[in-house]
This record gives C-alpha cells, structure tokens and sequence, in this order.
C-alpha cells in the first residue's frame, strides 16, 4: 500500500516535470512563431499598400521590419530566410522609387532627402545585406543580391564602387578568380557574373580584363566563352560608336555657339551701321541756304552797295526786318541778324567818315 503511495508521489512529480518542460517548450515554439507571424502579418499589409500604390504607407511599415533584422542578431533564423528575402526585396523596390523621386523632385525644386541619397551612395543597401547574412556570402540570395545590384547600377551608385561590391561577392562565393564556385552556382548568380563581366568592367574600360576572366571562368565551356566574347566585341564597338557621336555632338554645339557668336556680331554692327543719322529740318536747310547766300552776296556786294548808300538803305533795312522777324524762330539767324546789323552800323560809320571827309 505504501509502495503504491511511494510509485503514486513518485508518478505525481514526473509528471509535474514533464508538464514544466512540456510548457517551456511550448512558450520557446511560441517566441519562435510570434515573430513570423507579427512579420509575416506587416509584410502583407506593406505589400498591400504597395500594389495599391501607397507607397509612403508600405516604407513606413517595411522600413523597421529591415532596422529589426540589423539590430537582433537572431531575426532572420526565427523569422524565416523567405520571408526575409521578401521583406528586403520589398524594401529594395520602395528605395528605387524613392531614389528616382528624389531626381525628379531635384529637377523642379531645391529640396533633396540627402540622408537617403548619402546612405545610399555609401553602399548600405548591399552591406545590409551582408550584416543580415552575418558576412556568409554563400548564404546570400543571388536572386535578392542581384536586383540590389541592378538598382544601385541604375541610380548612380559609382561605377568603381559597384565594381568592387561584384568582385568581392564573386571571390567569397568562389566564383574568381578561376570559377570554381561556377558549378554549384544558381542561374542567378550566373547572371550576376554576366553583369560584372559585360557591363561593369566595359563600363570602367576594363575589356581586356573582361575577356581574360571569360577565358578563366570557361574554359571548360567554348560555346560560352565564345558567346562572351562576342558580346564585349559588340558592347567595345557600341562604346567607340558612342564616344565618336558624344564628340560628334560637341563639336556640333560648339560649330553651333561659334554661329550665333559669330551672327549676334554681325546683327550688332548692321544695327551700328544702320543707325539712323540725325534728320535736318526743312527749315534749319531752308535758313543755312539764306545764311550761306546772304552772307555770299554781302561780301561780294555789300560795300559796293552801301556806297550808294541812299539807294539801297531802304532794301537792307526791309532784308533786316525780315530777318528778324524768321530769326525768332531760328538761333541762326539771329546770329546772322546780329552780324548783319554790326557790319552795317560800321560800314555806315566808315561811309560817313568818307564822306565828311
């Protein structure tokens, strides 16, 4: 009886430890679940907003969903690789459109988020993707790496900069330098050697180096090195082309300046030659040809006139009359008005002299 009583307790505490345990585990599970589904919950209200195209609702969701897997170590492992790969795919696409926002408001107003630009141009899009990955390259998505690629390559990120983000990608993954990481690569990541090997280095005049990693990466595979090969010949022929228009191009500008340089001269001085020359009066011609005959005709005759004086005093007083009657009208004539009288009055003291004496 006692022995029972004794199995009983024993029995009563196993039990009591097994349901200790059995909840330990239940609530670790739930610690593990809680997070997939309160990220599986945002992605999809994120990814919602973002086919609706509510945009700044999606990165305001998406945008600390990617902050929490930078600061806990532990978050991609409880949340779910897939999951994470569509998260941060999502976050990619919300930062292309910002990025290309970001040229089109540039384009019409001063205003520019140099926080997101800055970040950016500083490669964190990739390097998050390493610190999420904790630098295991080979645990990296290619598919997820290779459109981090092609969005920093089609906003501007620096040539040189995106070069040395591939190469290091394609050495930790084994891939350079002689290709070994080939053949256990995914198609994807194939895509990302394309993408270094055909565009990248032709970009950074690296067409030779191109060709020798094709030689070494394929050597086991003559139709693709000679697929590869033909391709940069094509891509060096598109750069020469391109150089020759773009200095084709200036030069067309430049003919172009010189012309409207060379026209605005011309349009200037025609303007300076045609400049209107100051019109004469009627009347100011009319009285310079009186002045020019009268004082003509009194140099000539004038003392010979005045010699008879008696015959011809009445005419110069009546012309003096007139005179000074045009002469209110014209500074000319008075000055000639004046000139007149004063030669009159001495040549009339001259004849009186003479004739006195």
């Amino acid at each position: 009886m006692s022995q029972i009583i004794i199995n009983g307790s024993v029995s009563s505490k196993t039990d009591k430890s097994v349901s200790k345990l059995s909840v330990q585990r239940t609530l670790s599970h739930a610690d593990d679940i809680l997070p997939q589904i309160r990220y599986q919950n945002h992605y999809q209200l994120a990814i919602k907003h973002y086919l609706n195209r509510n945009f700044s609702q999606a990165w305001k969701i998406i945008n600390p969903l990617v902050d929490g897997f930078l600061r806990s170590g532990q978050t991609r492992a409880k949340v779910g690789n897939e999951l994470v790969i569509k998260i941060y795919k999502l976050y990619l696409s919300l930062v292309d459109l910002k990025l290309k926002e970001q040229m089109e408001i540039r384009d019409h107003t001063s205003y520019v988020d140099n926080n997101l630009e800055q970040a950016f141009m500083d490669g964190v899009l990739f390097n998050n993707i390493v610190r999420i990955y904790h630098g295991d390259y080979f645990a990296i998505d290619s598919e997820l790496a290779l459109m981090c690629f092609i969005i920093e390559l089609s906003n501007g990120f620096p040539t040189i900069d995106l070069g040395n983000q591939l190469e290091k990608y394609l050495r930790y993954t084994s891939v350079l330098p002689r290709g070994d990481g080939l053949s256990q690569s995914t198609a994807k990541r194939e895509k990302i050697v394309e993408l270094y090997l055909l565009h990248i280095l032709p970009k950074l005049n690296e067409i030779s180096k191109s060709k020798e990693l094709v030689h070494q990466l394929f050597s086991s595979d003559s139709s693709k090195v000679l697929l590869y090969l033909k391709k940069l010949d094509q891509t060096s022929v598109r750069q020469k082309q391109s150089k020759i228009n773009n200095q084709l191009d200036s030069q067309k500008r430049n003919d172009r300046n010189k012309s409207k340089i060379d026209r605005n001269r011309k349009d200037s001085k025609h303007m300076t030659s045609d400049k209107p020359k100051p019109k004469e009066n009627v009347s100011d011609v009319k009285t310079n040809s009186l002045v020019s005959s009268l004082k003509s005709i009194f140099n000539s005759h004038g003392y010979g006139v005045i010699k008879n004086i008696t015959g011809t005093s009445l005419i110069l007083v009546f012309v003096i009359w007139i005179l000074r009657l045009l002469s209110r009208k014209n500074s000319k004539l008075r000055r000639l008005v004046g000139w007149l009288i004063r030669t009159f009055g001495e040549t009339l003291q001259m004849a009186f002299r003479v004739t006195y004496v």
